[in-house]
């Protein structure tokens, strides 16, 4: 049991370092994203990262592949949450 415990790396130390890399770049396009914020330049800023979630330019599934993601599936679930936040912008949805 203890030799399977060591295989297992929930925290990616034996990922190879340009792959955190790649994972920390989707990561923070996620937090600029989808943090909530009332300061105008980073309401702006989260505008073009939620637009760069929706229409993601031809080399996202690069960065996608290259963060070890499958990119179709990174894409959908970026432009759910697009939508879902945009109805919530819009007060149509309020209680997710």
């Amino acid at each position: 049991m203890e030799k399977l415990l060591k295989t297992v790396d929930i925290y990616g130390r034996n990922e190879l370092p340009e792959t955190r890399l790649w994972k920390a770049v989707l990561g923070q396009l996620v937090f600029d994203a989808f943090t909530p914020t009332k300061n105008k330049k980073a309401k702006l800023d989260q505008r073009l990262a939620q637009n760069y979630c929706e229409n993601p330019p031809w080399n996202f599934g690069i960065i996608c592949q290259l963060a070890g993601y499958d990119p179709e599936y990174i894409t959908y679930k970026l432009r759910k949450k697009v939508k879902l936040e945009k109805l919530k912008e819009k007060g149509i949805i309020w209680n997710t």
